[in-house]
């Protein structure tokens, strides 16, 4: 499945004759469009995607996909088996909207933050990190650090607690 944004389009789109066209690559496949400001219509490889636009405050106009589906303005449609749709026509959910405070992942993810501000390519070993915490930087203040130390601590500790509550009340 691959993204396209009307970011993309910009980036590539040559004007001929009233007619805008491009051609771009994502991961998986090559796309070309052609544009028609009368139709206000895109075409895409072989799909017929409509495009809305508002003008700005200050000039110009800002461009939407129309989905397909849905019908609603969207900035990004995704391609799935020579089909674009909206993120919520394909049922998409963000992490962060999936994540609550009773999930421990949710604070091994918080935990993992505070120690990437440490150390930017901090990566755990094995799935929770076993409470390695980063070693102090040179030039950072140690009160900063160990504030920073004393907050993954926070994090991880209460991921621990939830994570062993959800394996004891599977156990029983």
């Amino acid at each position: 499945m691959s993204k396209i944004t009307i970011k993309d389009l910009h980036a590539v789109a040559k004007k001929y004759d009233g007619v805008m066209q491009g051609s771009f690559e994502t991961e998986d496949k090559d796309y070309n469009f052609i544009y028609s400001e009368v139709d206000k219509a895109l075409i895409f490889n072989t799909t017929l995607i409509r495009l809305d636009s508002k003008p700005c405050n200050y000039g110009g106009e800002r461009y939407w996909f129309l989905c397909p589906y849905c019908k609603k303005r969207k900035t990004a449609l995704y391609s799935v088996d020579d089909t674009l749709l909206c993120g919520q026509c394909l049922n998409m959910e963000y992490n962060s909207l999936n994540r609550t405070k009773t999930d421990s992942f949710y604070y091994y993810e918080q935990a993992k933050k505070v120690a990437m501000k440490i150390d930017s390519s901090f990566e755990w070993k094995g799935w929770q990190g076993n409470g390695v915490f980063p070693n102090k930087p040179k030039g950072m203040h140690q009160v900063t650090y160990n504030k920073l130390e004393q907050r993954y601590n926070k994090y991880w500790y209460k991921g621990q607690e939830l994570f062993m509550n959800g394996v004891s009340r599977v156990l029983r």
